[in-house]
């Protein structure tokens, strides 16, 4: 976290691929990792990998719920003015 709040994303994106391979860290990295590309504006990548971390979480828990809140933010589309 502390690369993706310096703004050194890509490092980040890297730090969050190693911990991916920890299965108790796999969720959580994968949705980090949607941030960092949301942040970098590549939003089918961040598409990508919320949706891999949301096939993997648990059924219910805030884990779950953030996922799903960023999906619909990347899918919501403000209505047009009258």
């Amino acid at each position: 976290m502390h690369a993706v709040q310096r703004g050194q994303i890509n490092d980040a994106i890297q730090q969050f691929q190693l911990a991916q391979r920890h299965a108790q860290r796999r969720v959580k990295a994968l949705y980090y990792i949607g941030l960092c590309f949301k942040q970098k504006k590549q939003y089918d990548m961040a598409t990508e990998q919320l949706k891999k971390a949301a096939a993997r979480a648990p059924a219910v828990g805030d884990t779950k719920k953030d996922i799903y809140y960023e999906l619909g933010q990347r899918f919501w589309k403000p209505p047009a003015n009258p």
